[in-house]
């Protein structure tokens, strides 16, 4: 113990003056682990699986948690075995396992609340409130985004504080709350660089990027994803960069260029995606490969993909998204002159809207816009004015959400499917057919 335990000082010590010390972290935990010092081997631990999170090291993160959670409960502080079962909750999130990672976070909320540790517990609460949003519990992660966000005057620890804004960004995402989602990003954005955090900036910097989309900014937000993908592929982040971009996929098709939408999620997104076991982006790849092809006019692959994706996210119970995916089979399937296969996947989709709504989903209008379609095409003349109409709707209580003026007239005019919906309301009465899809 004597050895290791003086080992541990050195390694540390030389660590520290070549700025190494997440690279060596696993080697000082272990050193600490056998000197019988078992607190720092835990800390040692979880640093380095911040690392090898970064470089997507799926394997070694599952057997390294799976330790270090040993170690905890061995140990018997609840405080440690709080943060050992956060960073186990965020390795199921990675993975796509939502539920694996609620069932971890909830372990780890009890802990931290047990503990009276309030940064822990702010972490934990935004971290569920984005898996919860996932997973479509509207209410329950409106709760926890909430007490997350009361939470950050009481924390000190500004990169936490980052970590906070982040994740609970996501939930005001999914609900349609844009412009309070980039408020949020830009706060993030700020502390990162304040601290110094690169990785912290490039997930800031993409997260905003995409939000710049979804308001109709494409120029800005192509700026901002290519600034976070450069600083991600510099860092030899894997995860990161590949949903950098596979944003910078999205954006291209944003601006009708979807052959390079595709290049770019294939070449780099997918195959990481793969590589890291991310099951949630490989669904999302898939469905933004589909949007892509269907630009291209390629509507057989499209469909491929579109099936790939709504199966990928369905079996992780990612329904919102495996809706857009459904709306995306519609539009194929009606281009290619099959009614009655269009027919019935319409049915299941306007059922999922009219009981669900959007939540969760990341292309409602475009959904709503494919029921219109399709119930104009079979002579169902009502059915189609109720879906413009609670599309229309849903539309309008977004943009009223946006307190800017010129990001809410971006996102009206910009949009293509934000346009159409606007233009259905002024041209309803003469019927004229609607063609959705691309960008």
């Amino acid at each position: 113990p004597s050895y290791h335990k003086a080992a541990a000082g050195w390694l540390e010590l030389r660590a520290q003056e070549a700025d190494r010390l997440a690279e060596f972290a696993g080697m000082l935990g272990r050193h600490c682990e056998l000197a019988g010092e078992t607190l720092p081997a835990i800390d040692w631990y979880l640093h380095y699986d911040q690392l090898l999170s970064l470089l997507g090291e799926v394997e070694q993160r599952r057997t390294g948690l799976a330790r270090t959670l040993e170690l905890a409960m061995q140990h018997g502080v609840d405080s440690k075995i709080a943060e050992v079962q956060y960073h186990r909750g965020y390795f199921f999130e990675n993975l796509g396992d939502h539920l694996g990672a609620l069932d971890s976070y909830r372990h780890s909320l009890a802990g931290a609340r047990e503990a009276g540790d309030q940064r822990l517990v702010g972490l934990v609460l935004a971290l569920m409130a984005a898996s919860t949003t996932r997973l479509g519990d509207q209410k329950t992660a409106a709760t926890l985004a909430t007490e997350a966000l009361s939470l950050l005057d009481q924390i000190e620890d500004d990169e936490s504080r980052a970590r906070i804004l982040t994740n609970v960004a996501f939930y005001y995402t999914a609900c349609g709350d844009i412009g309070k989602t980039a408020e949020l990003y830009k706060r993030q954005i700020k502390l990162t660089r304040h601290l110094g955090n690169k990785i912290g900036e490039a997930v800031g910097l993409g997260n905003l990027g995409y939000i710049y989309l979804r308001l109709g900014l494409f120029e800005d937000g192509r700026k901002a994803l290519e600034q976070a993908s450069q600083i991600t592929k510099n860092l030899g982040a894997r995860r990161n960069h590949a949903y950098n971009m596979l944003n910078l996929g999205l954006a291209s098709w944003r601006v009708d260029d979807p052959v390079s939408g595709r290049r770019c999620i294939e070449e780099h997104a997918c195959s990481e995606f793969v590589a890291t076991q991310d099951r949630f982006g490989l669904g999302a790849s898939n469905c933004y490969l589909g949007l892509c092809l269907e630009a291209a006019g390629d509507t057989e692959s499209a469909l491929d993909a579109y099936h790939n994706a709504r199966d990928a996210l369905t079996e992780i119970n990612i329904h919102g998204m495996a809706m857009d995916a459904l709306a995306g089979i519609v539009r194929c399937e009606i281009e290619q002159g099959h009614i009655d296969q269009a027919s019935n996947y319409t049915d299941e989709l306007w059922a999922f809207l009219r009981k669900e709504g959007s939540h969760g989903m990341e292309f409602p209008l475009m959904a709503y816009l494919a029921c219109v379609r399709m119930f104009e095409a079979c002579g169902k003349d009502r059915s189609a004015k109720n879906a413009w109409k609670m599309g229309y709707d849903e539309l309008m209580t977004r943009a009223e959400k946006i307190s800017d003026s010129s990001w809410r007239k971006s996102f009206l005019e910009n949009i293509p499917e934000h346009r159409q919906l606007l233009e259905l309301k002024d041209r309803w009465a003469g019927k004229t057919a609607l063609k959705i899809g691309g960008g």
